[in-house]
Parts: C-alpha cells; structure tokens; sequence
C-alpha cells in the first residue's frame, strides 16, 4: 500500500502503516540487541568492558539478549504509533503544493518532533522495563508490586527530549542526506543510498541526544527495592560536578553503533513495506 499522497491519511492507511511499523522494529530489534545490551552497560556507574565480556561467555543468552522480549513487546507498537505520527503529520503539510526546499525541511522537522512525543510516549516505560530486566532482573510484576504503575514513567522527561531533539535531527538530515546522494549520482536513491542517508543522520542525531539517553538511562536503572527516584536535575548536575562534562558522553560509542544502525535499518524496512 503506498501512503505517501497528498492526502489525509485514512484509517486504512494509518493501520498498515502501524503494521509495518511494528514489523519493521521487530526485525530491526532482534538484530541490534546485543549492541542496545552493550550500550545499556556502558551507561552505569562502574562499568568495567573485562566484566561484560566475561559475562558474556558465561552467559550469552542472558547478557546479550536479557530484555529482548520485554523490549519487543513494548516496541512494536511504540514504533508503529511513532510512524503514524510521523506520517500523518507529513500528509497535513503534503495538502500543501509547495515544492522549496525550505518548505520540506519544515515538513521533516516539524513531523520528527511529532513523532518523538509518540516515541515518548510509549518507550519510557518499554526502556524502563528492558533496563530494569537486564540490570535487576526485575520483570513488570515486580516493578509494579514494588513502586507501582507511575514509576514506568520514571525518566521520561529526558526520554521525551531525546526523542523530540532526535526526531527533528534524523528525519531531515536523512532526506536531506538522500537528495544529496540523488543529486551526486543523477539517479533515484537505491535501498543501500538510503541505509547509507541514514547512517549518516542517526549519527548526527544520536551524537547530539547521548546526554539525555545518559541521564534516563541513571534514572531508570536504579534498585526499585532500595533506590529512590531521580531526576533530572539532580542527575545532570551529580554527573558534572562528580564525573565531569564527558560522563555525559558515556556510552556513547556503542550508541553511534547500535542507534544509528538500528534506526537506518528499521526505517528501509518501514519504506519497503508501507510505500510500496
């Protein structure tokens, strides 16, 4: 079913977009795992890579693919409300017949930040509880005996400003990246020019939003039976008075690994089976 037309999107559309959205993440997911893993670890206090590895031969399953299935029944619909959001804001400014640059650049970032309010939405409380499996071992149950339903949503101010900073960064720098790529070679973009576009902009845009995935991530990874909530402000000012401005950068080489990655191959994999 192809949905890019000038039109309001119909619930039809809004649907099967939703399915390929979900459908996209899953593959996109059980592939990057054990990087999305890596990266988890990296951002906590005390991390040593020697353990990780270690861990990692003693107990593949566990250490590489704890979460997996906490994290894949949380981000199928998350992705799937984030592509809906994302392109039913699109269609409103494709009523439009405007064909500038600046225009489209508008249509991008404002349908990005769109779609990370939806991201939001839903995966505060799926990291949370990804997070919580691979670091406490805790499942839902116990997080919900333990703190109740609200602490899902422990970290989700950051969560919500990484996800509106990324979208508005990825979704026109990846466009913006493909006419390039278009123009350079006098032809329509292949499926490896627009995994290549991107690449380039989840780098730019994950490179940009590694503070906010820190702070979440320090706030979500606490001890739910001993640790109390965190926030913000809090975080940000303990991690640069006691760790110092880099710290906010932890973790963020295996980030630029496994984001990028992951969201370049998820999004071709959307366009393959939305658009066509």
């Amino acid at each position: 079913m192809n949905v890019s037309n000038n039109k309001l999107l119909s619930s039809k559309a809004l649907l099967w977009i939703g399915a390929s959205g979900g459908l996209a993440a899953a593959m996109s997911t059980a592939i990057h795992q054990p990087l999305i893993q890596l990266k988890t670890h990296m951002q906590r206090p005390g991390f040593r890579l020697g353990a990780f590895l270690q861990l990692s031969r003693r107990y593949p399953a566990k250490t590489l693919y704890g979460g997996l299935f906490q994290r894949m029944l949380i981000i199928m619909p998350e992705k799937a409300f984030k592509m809906q959001g994302y392109e039913s804001t699109r269609s409103l400014f494709e009523r439009r017949t405007d064909q500038r640059l600046s225009y489209k650049v508008m249509k991008w970032f404002v349908s990005g930040g769109i779609a990370g309010v939806c991201t939001a939405m839903l995966n505060s409380p799926s990291e949370l509880i990804s997070i919580q499996a691979t670091v406490w071992r805790n499942s839902l149950r116990d997080i919900l005996q333990e703190r109740g339903f609200t602490f899902l949503y422990t970290g989700w101010t950051a969560c919500l400003c990484r996800e509106v900073v990324f979208g508005c960064i990825f979704f026109p720098s990846r466009h913006l990246a493909q006419l390039q790529l278009e123009c350079w070679r006098g032809e329509e973009a292949t499926n490896m020019d627009k995994y290549q576009a991107g690449l380039f902009s989840g780098v730019l845009a994950s490179f940009s939003t590694t503070p906010f995935d820190v702070m979440k991530t320090r706030m979500q990874s606490i001890n739910i039976r001993e640790g109390n909530k965190l926030s913000v402000r809090g975080v940000f000012v303990f991690i640069i008075q006691k760790e110092g401005v880099r710290s906010l950068w932890r973790g963020v080489v295996p980030r630029l690994i496994a984001v990028p990655s992951h969201l370049s191959f998820f999004y071709l994999c959307f366009e393959l089976l939305a658009r066509n």
